[in-house]
């Protein structure tokens, strides 16, 4: 007998076999679209993070150029600067003269820059590597130093280097 009038024992065997077969669909097909969205959460993250460690590490590796190149421009205008000055005391002024810059080669003709040195005799007993750098950029040098003459007394001069393409040359000596 039947159950109710809606109600046919043949219609429970139906739903049965309906009724966990389509709930089942339903949760395969929602965690199927879930593992998916997560696989392109991950997958995009770690794009994300590729694409930013590769940014930091061109950053650091640029950083470390830009610091080694401005280490070695420290270097090349303070052997300039020294070069320049052992060829002063050296008595080569047409070496150190070379070592100038156009500027200051049209402001100071040789003829005049040879005075400067005979006047100033103290030149002579310049010391390699006894120069002080003052300021640095990457287009200007300026270093400071002492000379100490046969009877005791000090002169101090100071060197302004200036970057001619690729060259650190004087720019200008000067001595209070």
């Amino acid at each position: 007998m039947a159950r109710s009038r809606y109600y046919d024992d043949d219609d429970d065997r139906d739903y049965r076999r309906r009724g966990p077969r389509s709930s089942n669909q339903s949760l395969i097909i929602i965690f199927g679209l879930g593992g998916c969205l997560l696989c392109i959460c991950l997958v995009v993250c770690g794009g994300f993070f590729f694409l930013g460690m590769r940014s930091f590490r061109d950053a650091v590796q640029s950083a470390t150029a830009q610091a080694q190149q401005q280490m070695q421009d420290e270097e090349d205008a303070e052997m300039s600067a020294d070069a320049f000055m052992q060829d002063v005391a050296a008595n080569r002024l047409n070496d150190a003269y070379a070592r100038t810059t156009k500027e200051f080669q049209t402001r100071l003709k040789f003829a005049q820059f040879r005075d400067f040195v005979t006047k100033n005799p103290g030149l002579r007993s310049y010391q390699p590597q006894s120069l002080d750098e003052s300021t640095f950029s990457p287009r200007l040098a300026i270093y400071t130093g002492t000379i100490f003459g046969q009877n005791g007394a000090q002169m101090s001069f100071t060197l302004q280097l200036a970057k001619e393409g690729t060259t650190w040359k004087i720019d200008r000596f000067t001595m209070p």
